[in-house]
């Protein structure tokens, strides 16, 4: 799944209000770092990250729309 950087603030904001704010703190550092484009500003880590099948169900059912942003980020599902 591609992300822009306002659904990645978005998504940042509501993972901290959520149940799982502490239990996924990784993922919440992450979303922050891509508050910010990298075409523009240097950001500390990849812009690409593997997430659980129920992070992803989290992530898909509470992700605005954003189709006139450019989608940077990539989030996948770790295999196993």
């Amino acid at each position: 799944m591609k992300i822009s950087p306002t659904q990645a603030i978005d998504l940042e904001n509501k993972l901290n209000k959520s149940e799982y704010a502490i239990t996924w703190i990784e993922l919440g550092d992450i979303l922050y770092e891509w508050r910010i484009n990298p075409k523009y500003y240097k950001i500390k880590c990849d812009i690409n990250y593997e997430v659980t099948k129920e992070q992803m169900t989290w992530i898909v059912k509470n992700i605005i729309s954003d189709a006139d942003c450019e989608k940077i980020f990539t989030l996948k599902i770790i295999k196993q």
